[in-house]
């Protein structure tokens, strides 16, 4: 481990091969600076109580604040978890990091986003979550009353019995109910009642509509090294759509089928998609390449295989050309013509050189 009590914003520069397992920040005074560079390893970057204002930069597995009265900032950073424990702490994400999932446990709690982070779950009284940039969803739990999340496009879950949270344009969200802000920020979107069966022998009702979301692991690999992204699909499925037949795709831009090997999974190995109208259904651009999973006419849809833990399945590969690419997942009914999940359900995947030795 490496225990950090002094330097500046340009001092503590971890690069080459370096593997450290973790870095423990207890800086009493003056802002500092952890900068994670090349193929250097960092597994957790903890920031004792007491330190003072700390910038993380680079691929660092996790992150765990401890520290009241701080600024955090993550600069063009991938982080898989932030556990965010500290008073008066503030996170700021900057538009070229991504986070995976951040924990936020410690009242007055502020993270500010102009990147992305797809999830992050509070149990903390007055939580303020903000900015212009990407939080796909936020679990607001027991205990984080008078939170108020105003970032764009965010779906939000409230835990019965929480009050005083505010979605996008201040308005309020009771307890017990799912949300999401609208594109613009400046206010929120109820979903619509949810009509009942006619079966009179069936109590429960049909959601409106088929509503999955998509999510996997950030990976980061060396060239040729073959990787295993668990890819997860959860949520509901209206009765009508059961039958109908779906295909689950990968958009991913920079990438060829020369740069890529594909393994075989329960299924079969996924196909790499050239056909006109495919393309289409996922809004591929010119150089981007598109995977499917499941035979050409598509497989059926059925809502048991969606509820609660939802489905998972895995995308195994070994890509062979250095970069951060961009994983779009597109889930797409094939006899409805839509997309069932959220546009936005993404990862990232980082290939670097080969370390030598």
């Amino acid at each position: 481990r490496m225990v950090v009590r002094g330097g500046g914003t340009d001092s503590i520069i971890i690069k080459g091969s370096s593997n450290v397992a973790n870095v423990i920040v207890a800086r009493i005074s003056g802002e500092l600076s952890v900068k994670v560079q090349d193929e250097a390893n960092v597994e957790l970057v903890y920031v004792d109580e007491e330190s003072d204002d700390v910038n993380i930069e680079g691929i660092v597995d996790s992150v765990q604040i401890n520290a009241d009265d701080i600024a955090v900032t993550v600069i063009s950073a991938q982080i898989n978890s932030i556990s965010h424990s500290g008073k008066n702490a503030t996170v700021i994400i900057d538009e070229n990091s991504e986070v995976e999932t951040m924990h936020i446990t410690a009242e007055n709690a502020k993270v500010e986003v102009a990147g992305k982070v797809t999830s992050i779950t509070t149990e903390a009284v007055n939580t303020q979550i903000s900015g212009n940039g990407q939080v796909v969803n936020v679990d607001v739990q027991v205990g984080a009353d008078n939170t108020s999340i105003g970032t764009p496009n965010t779906e939000i879950t409230v835990d019965e019995g929480v009050s005083g949270v505010t979605g996008a344009g201040q308005q309020e969200i009771a307890g017990g109910t799912t949300v999401r802000n609208n594109a613009e920020g400046t206010g929120i979107i109820t979903p619509e009642p949810t009509p009942p069966v006619d079966d009179e022998d069936n109590d429960e009702t049909d959601p409106v509509e088929t509503t999955l979301s998509m999510s996997a692991g950030v990976v980061t690999i060396e060239t040729g090294e073959q990787f295993t992204m668990p890819i997860n699909v959860k949520g509901t499925v209206a009765d009508d759509d059961e039958d109908n037949m779906v295909r689950l795709y990968a958009v991913i831009s920079g990438l060829t089928a020369d740069d890529i090997e594909l393994e075989a999974i329960e299924g079969g190995t996924p196909a790499i998609v050239t056909d006109e109208a495919e393309l289409g259904y996922v809004g591929a651009q010119e150089g981007d390449l598109v995977l499917a999973w499941g035979p050409t006419e598509g497989f059926p849809l059925l809502a048991s295989d969606y509820a609660d833990n939802g489905l998972t399945s895995s995308f195994v590969a070994t890509i062979n050309k250095v970069g951060n690419y961009t994983v779009k997942f597109v889930f797409y009914d094939l006899d409805g013509q839509k997309q069932l999940n959220d546009e936005n359900d993404s990862v990232s995947i980082t290939v670097t050189e080969v370390t030598e030795g």
